[in-house]
This record gives C-alpha cells, sequence and structure tokens, in this order.
C-alpha cells in the first residue's frame, strides 16, 4: 500500500515538472520575442541617440539570429525534459500519456509527437532572422562604397553562419527525439515481453 502511495506521489511530482517546464518554455519564447524586438530597435536606431558610438548600430543586428538559436537550444532541451518525463508516465502506463501515445501513433502520418507546432515557430522564426539579415545585406552593397561593401559582405556572411546554426541546432534536436522515442518503444516492449512471459 505504501508502495503504490509513493509511486502516485512519484507520478503527481512528475506531472507538475512537466507543468514548471511548459511555463519555463512560454517565457523562453517570451523572451525571445523581447530580444528580437529590442535588439531591432536599437540595430535600427529607433532610440535615435546612436552618436558617439564606436561602431555603426545596425551591427548589433548580427546578434539576433545568435540570440535565437540560443533560446531555440533551450526550449528544445525544455522539450526533450518534457517528453522524457510524458515516455516514463506513458511505461508506467498513466491513462493520459497512454492515450496521447495511441493518439500520435494513429496521427496522420504516424507521427510520435503531437505538439510541436512550437518547435515549428522557434526553428522557422529563427530561420526568418537570418533570411531577414541576409536580405539587409543588400541595404550596405546599394551604397557600392569599399566600406559598405564590406559590411555587406559581414552580415551575408553572419547570416550564412547563423542559417547553418540554426539548422544544425533543430537537426540534433531532431536526432535526440529519434533517440528518446526509439529508446522508450524499446523499452516498453520488452517490459511488455517480460510480463507476458512471467504470467
Amino acid at each position: 500500500m505504501s508502495q503504490e502511495i509513493n509511486i502516485n506521489d512519484e507520478i503527481t511530482s512528475l506531472r507538475e515538472e512537466i507543468v514548471e517546464s511548459q511555463k519555463a518554455r512560454m517565457d523562453f519564447l517570451k523572451y525571445k520575442l523581447i530580444a528580437i524586438a529590442s535588439l531591432g530597435a536599437i540595430g535600427l536606431g529607433f532610440n535615435g541617440n546612436t552618436t558617439g558610438w564606436a561602431m555603426e548600430p545596425d551591427y548589433i543586428l548580427c546578434i539576433i539570429p545568435f540570440v535565437c538559436a540560443y533560446v531555440d537550444l533551450l526550449c528544445y532541451h525544455n522539450n526533450i525534459r518534457i517528453l522524457v518525463v510524458a515516455c516514463f508516465l506513458n511505461y508506467s502506463n498513466d491513462p493520459y500519456e497512454k492515450y496521447v501515445g495511441e493518439l500520435c501513433s494513429n496521427s496522420h502520418g504516424g507521427g510520435r509527437y503531437l505538439f510541436n507546432l512550437e518547435d515549428f515557430v522557434l526553428y522557422w522564426s529563427s530561420m526568418a532572422m537570418s533570411i531577414i539579415l541576409m536580405g539587409y545585406s543588400l541595404v550596405p552593397f546599394l551604397r557600392a562604397t569599399n566600406p559598405s561593401i564590406m559590411k555587406g559582405i559581414i552580415f551575408l556572411l553572419v547570416g550564412i553562419i547563423s542559417l547553418i546554426v540554426i539548422y544544425l541546432a533543430e537537426f540534433s534536436y531532431r536526432k535526440h527525439l529519434d533517440v528518446l522515442f526509439d529508446a522508450s518503444g524499446k523499452i516498453k516492449k520488452g517490459c511488455a515481453q517480460c510480463r507476458s512471459t512471467t504470467a
């Protein structure tokens, strides 16, 4: 009886951990928007006070895609933590997680992860920032002076590098998800076989 109470307490604490991780993920998404807006306003000179700067303020725009990649990695890590707990609850025959597992296995295309719209927004918003930065590199090129062309090349290179970094971060996240879901499925299948042989 006491062991069953301990298991229920553990499942309750794990559910609370999922809720807290989801709140943290929502905070990260808000911080990403605030960081993009703040750095963009400074870089484009919307604050109006750009006199006396050692460098031109629009170089700050080069930071935005890497801030996006950093926030994306934090969110991806948080998602993996949530999914590890969800897989454990599914393994423990939690009714809700079993139901979600059934939905995932029967969803269109056989997807294993239904709640991935935030991942889509994370990835493509970061990609968009890199592409916008690459587009902004055309502005110095149009001025056709030597320092401006060099500045355009810097913006273009930073945009290309940030695209690669963001893609690699998302690719690594997908690989982690594949490993997690494959391992979880094998553990669950092995556990079911053990139960059938001992029954």
